[in-house]
């Protein structure tokens, strides 16, 4: 069977030069076992016209990558984060530690926001927790989420 490819991010940086994340599912393996699940990341430097595939791929990823430049990258890898300051040919993989990714957003490669969805213990409700870190990942602190004000 032909793998099933599914776009994520579309990034340009100029007129010429962009980015295109592709999650590749390779059905070929027993439905028994879940099915592989990797990310390609794909390059342009002709405005699109034409795109070749980077040399990594990541695994246990979200298309769903945030770009910070032409050079940085930080995609959520399974329950953590992973980042590239080298537009995607070198990874390092950075714990959290604190839940489940719901959604996230980095304002820088160092400062950034982590949204979790988390089981409330001995109920079948959900909670929502905030978390911040000023140290690239390293460090998270929660950060108190209040009701609005009437």
């Amino acid at each position: 069977a032909l793998p099933i490819l599914l776009p994520g991010t579309l990034a340009f940086f100029n007129d010429h030069d962009g980015l295109l994340t592709v999650q590749v599912y390779d059905l070929d393996k027993q439905y028994t076992t879940a099915p592989d699940q990797k990310i390609l990341i794909y390059h342009t430097s002709d405005g699109g016209l034409h795109w070749t595939p980077g040399n990594v791929e990541l695994q246990d990823a979200s298309p769903d990558l945030q770009v910070l430049s032409p050079q940085i990258f930080i995609a959520p890898c399974a329950k953590d984060f992973c980042i590239t300051r080298d537009g995607a040919r070198t990874w390092k993989r950075i714990p959290f530690g604190h839940g489940d990714l719901y959604s996230f957003s980095f304002i820088n490669p160092t400062v950034g926001f982590v949204l979790t969805m988390d089981g409330i213990p001995d109920t079948t409700e959900y909670q929502f927790l905030l978390w911040k870190t000023t140290d690239g990942g390293a460090n998270w602190t929660q950060v108190p989420l209040s009701p609005p004000s009437p």
